[in-house]
């Protein structure tokens, strides 16, 4: 069992390290995190509802972002060995199709890890800096833009030693954004802050991330094996439009038969129900399973469909 898993297993982490050191990963992540950092020192008092505004709008950034990281990585690991032929030659030598195309997607789901990191670790930030509707944590915004700023610096000075910047952003920020959360207990707080460090009730929401990124990645995968990036990203992006708002534009029972046939977001989408008390681990749970399913069915359409296709 486990020899005939490692062909999917070497697969998977050489897409995963491709996938890390491609330029655009590292440019795409710096952009996200600098996002990250900005949008709980905007100006929402006109609203007098800052958490939520940022919890919402750091949800809807680590969505996108780890669904473009996503795409562009089975640009990069998927239609860049088919173009070359790599592919080709590792099937027709040593792998069969079901192990290719099973690694790749497992090098997807490595791929995100370091996102699923970083957008929890934003996610509770941010909850600390936007506490109050009048006022910023600025010793914890200091705290964050020195600690990427490190990361920046660390990841430039390996790019200068030979390495690749984003993968050693990757590694640094997977590092140091952590270890920062933590020392955030150790700052000043004003009295202001109501005696609370972090906003635990957000855990739900950031624990769908991933499942959401997974179906993300059983997206792409088709996608890469016949287009180019920009085809691909596009097509990518009327999928997740579709999945989004599937409940309201397909509606009847022609709509309802063709909407069981898209990627569903809609179990994912817990808007602010942290803010009415937590969204349940229960819901949590349901929608993790719901993603998977998802993932797994496209998964072995995507298998059945490239059986006696030619690869490479």
């Amino acid at each position: 069992m486990l020899a005939a898993l490692r062909p999917v297993r070497e697969v998977a982490l050489a897409a995963a390290r491709s996938a890390w050191r491609a330029p655009v990963h590292g440019v795409l992540l710096l952009l996200a995190l600098g996002l990250a950092g900005l949008l709980p020192l905007a100006d929402y008092l006109s609203f007098l509802e800052k958490r939520r505004l940022v919890a919402d709008s750091l949800q809807a950034l680590w969505l996108l972002s780890g669904l473009a990281a996503v795409g562009l990585g089975a640009c990069r690991t998927v239609g860049d060995e088919l173009r070359s032929g790599v592919c080709g030659l590792l099937v027709a030598t040593r792998l069969s199709r079901t192990s290719w195309l099973s690694g790749k997607l497992a090098g997807l789901a490595l791929l995100l890890l370091p996102w699923w990191l970083a957008a929890a670790v934003t996610q509770l930030w941010g909850s600390r800096l936007a506490f109050d509707d009048y006022r910023v944590d600025w010793p914890a915004a200091r705290l964050y833009w020195a600690l990427l700023l490190l990361a920046v610096l660390l990841a430039t000075w390996r790019a200068w030693r030979g390495h690749s910047f984003a993968a050693s952003l990757t590694a640094a920020v997977s590092l140091l954004l952590p270890l920062g959360l933590l020392a955030l207990g150790l700052l000043p707080r004003g009295a202001w802050s109501g005696g609370q460090l972090l906003d635990w009730r957000q855990l739900p929401a950031v624990a769908l991330y991933y499942p959401q990124w997974l179906l993300g990645a059983a997206v792409a995968l088709p996608l890469a094996l016949v287009g180019d990036a920009v085809p691909t990203l596009l097509a990518g992006a009327v999928v997740l439009a579709l999945g989004l708002t599937a409940d309201a534009l397909l509606s009847g029972p022609v709509g309802r038969s063709i909407g069981w046939l898209l990627p569903n977001w809609q179990p994912f989408q817990v808007g602010d129900q942290w803010v009415r008390g937590g969204a349940s681990w229960g819901l949590v749970q349901r929608a993790w399973l719901a993603g998977l399913a998802q993932t797994a069915a496209l998964w072995q359409l995507t298998v059945a469909a490239w059986a006696e296709h030619e690869l490479g």
